[in-house]
């Protein structure tokens, strides 16, 4: 008999989860937590990628309506701000709270709150 590894309940040997927790009982590349967990962080790092994209593009929109709707005048601020959110993001450094709450105010609130919402350790 073995044990599952998540709750502890007994199974038989051939099970391949858990009659308890209903998790997978082995730790194999079929299936098991450690894989689960492998795809867990892959999606993870996927949506990670997929907002970092999205904040790059709204940044850039931000840039071609400030420069058109202020003659040039609100790109003084603009783009010093988002070349800086764009290298820090490249470097994989976090974005600090001061520069994301600032994007949020003076640039684009849709990249304001993606960068809030990005987990990026800051």
């Amino acid at each position: 008999m073995k044990y599952c590894i998540h709750c502890g309940t007994q199974l038989s040997d051939d099970a391949a989860f858990c009659t308890q927790c209903g998790k997978p009982t082995a730790v194999n590349n079929n299936g098991g937590p450690q894989y689960y967990a492998q795809n867990v962080q892959t999606a993870q790092q996927d949506n990670y990628e997929a907002l970092k994209i999205a904040i790059n593009v709204f940044l850039i929109i931000a840039c071609v309506v400030m420069g058109i709707a202020t003659l040039g005048i609100g790109l003084s601020w603009c783009l010093p701000m988002t070349f800086r959110i764009r290298e820090r993001m490249r470097a994989n450094v976090p974005v600090g709270m001061a520069l994301k709450v600032c994007t949020l105010i003076f640039v684009n609130s849709v990249a304001g709150i993606l960068l809030l919402v990005l987990d990026d350790g800051s």
